[in-house]
């Protein structure tokens, strides 16, 4: 625990940074608020505090991950529900500040982890100032930051974090005295996408006479316990060859990111802020509670016949579930849209399970795929990136969002009202824990329980 410590403390000691406008070539060493969707909403009804502004034509360069799974940068128009509304944004944004948007796009996932970093270092640290916005993968954005590469975007004059566009927990959980190096909200189609959820094969859950999942919900008593109460011991021996496998038939899967989640959506945090250490381990981490919380997983995950662990690259767990060979199954909400968009089975979506039912509400955070959005220091112009940034997250909140969300999710790819608003819940539950978003800065800590789960060794 000293050592995990030690290493917060200087993580956090990394990020007190220069003002935005000055380069530094030497450091290279160093619950959004749903849309409005109603027919009668209007142009007259959109408000924001972003002034009008005029930059003659300039190119704003914006340096993002290619092979995230959800269209949020460039995009043509497709006939795609998301595809068409991110271009109508980016045009909406040109038009209103007189600006052409370039995207230079990268491969950003771990396959090409040094090519997109270094791209950024060298921008910075040459003094050329080549990107005038940087986004992509949370996991490298944080990294980056901690490396002292980013603005501290509260003082830039035209971000306003105050608005429905911008995550509520950003100034809350992610910003070190007072100063916040990176932001997320409506401005990323990913970060909806990247919410952890529970989803669940609606006739196998009738067959299986599971009552109403959406009424446990309302009652507040969709619990962990309840989860693993109805499918524990709900598993059949497919392919006969008396070992539990991909190709058997279980009551829960559960892909292996998804174990972070249940940290987070039981209540519990990995970090803390506070004005007097700053950054420090929660208490949450050590305590009686967190080691319940292994134990329980270990035990349902590897002890019990009807709930089955697939790794995060395998895609067992998604083909499970659209084979029918699953009930629940525990994933982000992009699935919904990717692997899950042409399913046959008729399913529904719920949120995480709380830890118990004194637990006042359902919480959510995001897999590392939620992108983040960053100015580099030394940026010509660091007013003017925020004045972008700021308009797409306004474009994003009344237009893509409500296309991705309230039209592609809650309609087009859920078939009833009560999953619908089981997506607002989700999406209302998101918030941000310093020690995640900075996980591989700080020794991979939140990665812990995980490993403890993944091993069978809590």
């Amino acid at each position: 625990m000293r050592k995990i410590i030690s290493v917060l403390l200087c993580a956090a000691n990394l990020l007190p940074l220069a003002a935005c406008g000055e380069a530094e070539p030497d450091a290279v060493n160093n619950e959004t608020t749903a849309a409005q969707t109603d027919e009668t909403t209007t142009e007259a009804v959109r408000e924001d505090s972003l002034p009008e502004l005029d930059y003659n034509g300039e190119t704003v360069t914006i340096y993002a991950a290619s092979d995230l799974p959800i269209t949020e940068f460039d995009a043509e128009q497709t006939g795609d529900i998301v595809d068409d509304a991110v271009y109508k944004r980016n045009v909406a944004v040109e038009e209103r500040l007189n600006v052409q948007l370039e995207y230079i796009m990268t491969p950003g996932l771990w396959a090409n982890e040094n090519g997109y970093k270094s791209a950024v270092r060298n921008s910075v640290n040459s003094g050329d100032a080549t990107y005038d916005i940087v986004a992509g993968y949370g996991v490298f954005i944080s990294q980056l930051a901690a490396e002292q590469l980013f603005c501290d975007l509260t003082t830039t004059q035209y971000l306003d974090f105050d608005k429905p566009w911008w995550s509520d927990s950003l100034l809350d959980d992610l910003a070190v005295g007072g100063k916040l190096y990176f932001a997320s909200g409506d401005i990323s189609t990913n970060l909806i996408g990247s919410a952890f959820a529970v989803l669940f094969n609606k006739q196998l859950a009738n067959d299986y006479s599971l009552g109403n999942l959406y009424q446990l919900v309302d009652d507040g008593s969709w619990t962990l316990d309840k989860l693993f109460s109805l499918t524990k011991d709900t598993y059949t021996d497919l392919n006969s060859n008396e070992s539990r496998d991909k190709d058997d038939f279980f009551g829960l899967v559960v892909q292996e990111t998804s174990i972070d989640n249940l940290y987070f959506s039981s209540g519990m945090n990995t970090t803390r802020l506070d004005s007097e250490r700053g950054v420090s381990v929660s208490p949450d981490f050590g305590s009686e509670k967190a080691a319940t919380l292994a134990e329980l997983l270990c035990d349902m995950i590897h002890h019990t016949e009807g709930v089955f662990l697939v790794t995060e690259d395998s895609g067992d767990g998604i083909v499970n579930f659209k084979s029918a060979k699953s009930i629940f199954l525990l994933a982000g909400m992009k699935v919904t849209t990717t692997d899950l968009r042409d399913a046959e089975i008729d399913y529904g979506v719920l949120p995480a399970p709380k830890w118990d039912e004194n637990q006042t509400e359902y919480l959510s955070t995001t897999s590392y795929l939620g992108s983040l959005y960053a100015i580099p220091k030394g940026v010509r112009d660091a007013d003017m990136s925020s004045a972008v940034m700021e308009a797409l997250a306004i474009e994003g909140y009344y237009e893509v969002s409500p296309a991705f969300f309230e039209t592609a999710l809650k309609v087009k790819y859920s078939s009833d009202e009560d999953t619908a608003r089981m997506y607002d819940i989700i999406r209302g539950s998101i918030s941000y824990d310093f020690g995640r978003v900075f996980s591989t800065s700080i020794n991979s800590i939140p990665g812990m329980l995980r490993g403890m789960v993944v091993s069978d060794n809590p």
